[in-house]
């Protein structure tokens, strides 16, 4: 039956890719607040709107995440060049404009970023198989919500001015 609509596994295939840019764009990147100067709070909303578009959906997120590990590999280069193109874009609205006047002045702010970035992206990857096994929708996120939000506020006393 589904070969009925797609004429092929590479097509069927295509139509996942695709697919799964559309609702990206849609149920994540487009949620995203650039107006946010602060990195800390911008990663945290982010943070957000990514877990309830995964949650909306994880089957994209797991698809992508296999994707990029196996290098974009059966990927036509159109559809692979609209996938790094999506992901370029994703990182520059996480980065633009960021107020790097809120961080410490003995780090360097490119420093203090990437370790931000690496440090939350740990965290993501470490909730993420903590939940693996788990029906999403029956998940009471509020602990979790409590113990990132803690998590940010570390971040925030390691790496920002005193004031902030």
């Amino acid at each position: 039956m589904l070969f009925y609509y797609f004429k092929s596994k590479q097509e069927l295939f295509n139509y996942l890719v695709e697919y799964g840019l559309e609702f990206v764009l849609k149920d994540y990147l487009s949620q995203l607040d650039t107006n946010q100067t602060d990195f800390i709070e911008r990663y945290r909303l982010a943070a957000v709107s990514k877990l309830k578009a995964y949650v909306k959906n994880p089957h994209v997120f797991n698809f992508f995440g296999n994707l990029y590990m196996n290098n974009l590999e059966g990927v036509p280069p159109e559809l692979a060049e609209r996938v790094s193109k999506l992901q370029a874009e994703g990182f520059a609205k996480l980065f633009e404009d960021i107020d790097t006047s809120l961080f410490r002045k003995d780090i360097p702010s490119e420093q203090i970023i990437k370790l931000i970035q690496w440090s939350m992206d740990g965290y993501t990857n470490e909730l993420l198989a903590s939940l693996k096994d788990h029906n999403l929708t029956e998940v009471d996120f509020d602990p979790y919500w409590e113990d990132f939000f803690e998590f940010l506020q570390v971040l925030r006393r390691i790496y920002y001015e005193n004031n902030h």
